[in-house]
């Protein structure tokens, strides 16, 4: 696997490698008149082949599918805001201490 193979996608504000991006968004762009279910639903099956996708996260992956395949036709599209950081690693870390004020 060459890391030309892999794109990285924001899925829930995070980074995401995706292995064979570039030729399923080259047949999905053949789905021109396609919903956007049908069309987040293409790729999710094309890919899932070549990649682990999480079951609690399906749908997140397929709206990040669907928001980079219109990107790629050019249409205007809202960025993935991002998930807390609290979400992804755990508790939130606490304010820093100021040490030199402790005696």
């Amino acid at each position: 696997m060459s890391t030309a193979e892999i794109s990285q996608i924001a899925i829930a504000g995070l980074k995401v490698g995706i292995m064979g991006w570039q030729p399923a968004l080259a047949a999905a762009q053949a789905l021109a008149n396609a919903s956007e279910e049908d069309t987040a639903q293409f790729l999710f099956a094309t890919l899932k082949n070549k990649n682990y996708f999480p079951s609690s996260a399906a749908a997140e992956y397929r709206q990040a599918f669907f928001r980079e395949d219109k990107k790629a036709r050019g249409e205007q599209v809202v960025e993935d805001a991002g998930a807390c950081p609290s979400r992804s690693w755990g508790r939130a870390v606490p304010p820093a201490v100021n040490w030199s004020s402790i005696s």
